[in-house]
């Protein structure tokens, strides 16, 4: 299994396997070999108008066997983005699909044999944009652009690598979650600025961007507990918002003024500059058995899309 994880590392973690350390290779082997053996489902919910889940409208969107995640929601709210694993030439292979909600079918967007796409989300430089990490041949990590109609691909931005996840601003500005021992958070003032300013280090997974306050969240600390913490690039300045429930790992804004994590199959939520903690807000215990990890959000709160742990 060693060997099979190398290679599968070498394509697409964004790392040259001889160029990192003992340590670094051992994490991120570990982190792949769950990604491989997690197999995940993205299910959708209707969101009632007093924000009530709508249980009884519960869609596995992405039933098959396999690795479905990191869903986004489109701007026009027709469908949504999403990174589908499968198995190509005797290796994980993933590309990013979009899933219409009308006519509840599926569609490639990136269609590659020596590379992969993860992470898709809406770009603010186009209509059809939507900006990508791309592991490329030599297996580095970069922030690459697809047009949605032509499928036509294109690098954002050289200097900036290895990258693992990103979140836009509205000034075409960036915050990038960037490998390396340690982790390190990074603002883009543009996306084609030739280098980053360094904001922290040993963050999370999840990184968000707050329109209606234009700055930026994203969470820091261990497994086991991590903190969200608000960057507000007008003002180069970070603090501590909330810490999340023990053990999650992933939130995103419900609205301008709440977040929502999940707590094992149990949906939380938050709201900003309140003095209280996590409240319930949804249990899927009934369709997410297994576990909650990512969550979207459509722009007018009416859908709600998790990724359901499998088994």
């Amino acid at each position: 299994m060693q060997l099979f994880l190398t290679r599968f590392f070498h394509l697409f973690s964004g790392f040259c396997v001889n160029r990192i350390s003992n340590t670094l290779l051992a994490f991120v082997l570990l982190s792949l070999s769950h990604s491989l053996y997690a197999q995940s489902d993205i299910w959708l919910f209707d969101i009632k108008k007093n924000n009530v889940i709508d249980l009884t409208s519960a869609t596995n969107i992405t039933d098959r066997v396999g690795y479905d995640n990191q869903p986004f929601f489109s701007a026009d709210g027709n469908g949504l983005y999403y990174t589908k694993m499968m198995l190509s030439f005797g290796l994980q292979q993933a590309d990013i699909y979009y899933y219409d909600f009308v006519k509840k079918t599926h569609r490639n967007i990136t269609r590659t044999i020596q590379s992969s796409e993860y992470s898709p989300t809406e770009s603010v430089l186009g209509n059809n944009e939507l900006s990508i990490i791309k592991v490329e041949p030599d297996g580095v990590q970069r922030l690459w652009t697809v047009d949605t109609v032509t499928a036509q691909q294109k690098m954002l931005n050289r200097q900036m690598k290895p990258v693992g996840y990103h979140a836009w601003g509205k000034h075409q500005d960036l915050l990038l979650f960037v490998l390396g021992e340690p982790m390190t958070l990074q603002y883009l003032a543009n996306y084609t600025h030739r280098s980053a300013v360094v904001m922290d280090n040993d963050i999370g997974r999840s990184i968000r961007y707050n329109a209606s306050k234009d700055w930026f969240t994203y969470s820091k600390g261990t497994e086991s507990q991590q903190v969200v913490f608000k960057f507000d690039q007008n003002f180069n300045s970070k603090n501590e918002l909330i810490a999340l429930p023990p053990r999650s790992q992933y939130y995103t804004w419900f609205n301008n003024e709440t977040l929502i994590t999940a707590t094992q199959n149990k949906l939380m939520t938050w709201q900003l500059d309140t003095p209280t903690q996590w409240q319930p807000y949804a249990d899927l215990s009934k369709v997410c058995q297994f576990g909650i990890t990512r969550i979207a959000v459509n722009k007018n709160t009416t859908r709600i899309a998790v990724v359901c742990n499998e088994a």
